[in-house]
């Protein structure tokens, strides 16, 4: 399963919580799209304490693997604090939290290609403007 938050996609400029999962072919399919009020830790934790038992099967969640998720400190401890939960049933079974790789790596080769691309245009109308030598 992947979860996600996301912003500016909807004119209340409320964020976007995402999850999502993947078939046995390989195929994503979005389990909930939710506007939610805040990022705060008490809408994750009502996400994973009541809302997905309430809305997924719970057999299906007791066999979740691996939840990905972003690096969004509220999202990622109130993940954590419910997947190592003692002496409780067990939601989401044994499954352990990850870091999505675009989020980890993505951003950065994104952010280091962009710099790239700008230093060789500061490069190129540099030359341009610069003044001609004349002998």
């Amino acid at each position: 399963m992947g979860c996600d938050v996301t912003f500016g996609t909807n004119a209340e400029k409320r964020p976007l919580f995402r999850a999502s999962g993947k078939t046995s072919d390989n195929k994503n399919i979005p389990h909930i799209n939710a506007f939610v009020p805040s990022q705060q830790r008490w809408v994750f934790e009502w996400i994973f304490e009541d809302g997905f038992p309430s809305i997924l099967d719970r057999t299906a969640l007791s066999k979740t693997c691996m939840i990905l998720t972003d690096q969004d400190t509220q999202l990622v401890g109130t993940l954590l604090a419910k997947l190592h939960e003692h002496g409780r049933i067990r939601t989401y079974g044994w499954a352990l939290n990850r870091l999505c790789s675009w989020h980890k790596y993505g951003e950065i080769v994104f952010v280091s290609l962009t710099l790239h691309v700008l230093f060789s245009y500061a490069q190129l109308l540099q030359s341009y403007f610069s003044p001609i030598s004349t002998f």
